[in-house]
């Protein structure tokens, strides 16, 4: 069972984040901007921060693992719908884990980008607040800008078996595919509302 840091400390150093995005960078620069997943596929939502429900949901459904014999990881694919920072309050170990899952487990697991995985986003909804109380401001800022470079990355959409397409929301004005596939990564979202409630 997990017990949150005291004083909302982070346990992993600013060399080792920086490290674990690098790697992760590396290889989902590999992958398709729609990815084609076999079945079966676990299909996740909006976690947002949300570190204990995450835990739950595996503790429930089964978990990415395939050290302790109770995971399901060789056997069934994981596939996550974007959104993984703000509003909760340990974006950092929900984002950790995933990459870090995504390192082990490779094609098991697909990580889509949502539309918190944008700078201009999570700037606002406190993920690089976050960073910067629980690394130093320095050291914050410079983990926060490393996950927004493997964010702009991600996949934008999958195909699971051909059949069931999974995005997390509206990527413009696409009608097929194959259009869809045409774009080119990095991604950089510039959004510039004029206040905080025309945010997405």
């Amino acid at each position: 069972e997990w017990t949150p840091p005291p004083r909302h400390s982070y346990f992993l150093s600013t060399k080792a984040l920086m490290s674990l995005c690098q790697q992760v960078l590396h290889r989902v620069k590999k992958e398709k901007t729609l990815v084609e997943i076999k079945a079966p596929c676990k299909v996740f939502g909006d976690i947002h921060g949300q570190f204990f429900d995450l835990l739950e949901f595996f503790a429930a459904f089964g978990s990415p693992d395939d050290t302790s014999g109770e995971g399901d990881i060789k056997k069934i694919n994981y596939l996550f719908l974007g959104d993984y920072v703000d509003r909760g309050k340990f974006s950092l170990e929900v984002i950790t884990l995933l990459l870090a899952l995504k390192l082990q487990y490779g094609p098991r697991i697909t990580l889509l980008r949502g539309n918190h995985e944008a700078a201009d986003t999570n700037i606002i909804y406190g993920f690089q607040e976050e960073c910067i109380e629980r690394l130093g401001k320095d050291d914050g800022e410079m983990v926060w800008l490393e996950f927004n470079q493997v964010f702009e990355h991600l996949p934008l959409a999958a195909v699971v078996e051909e059949r069931i397409l999974c995005i997390h929301g509206g990527i413009g004005r696409v009608e097929t595919l194959d259009e869809i596939k045409r774009i080119t990564r990095p991604v950089s979202i510039c959004l510039h509302p004029k206040n905080r409630a025309d945010r997405a």
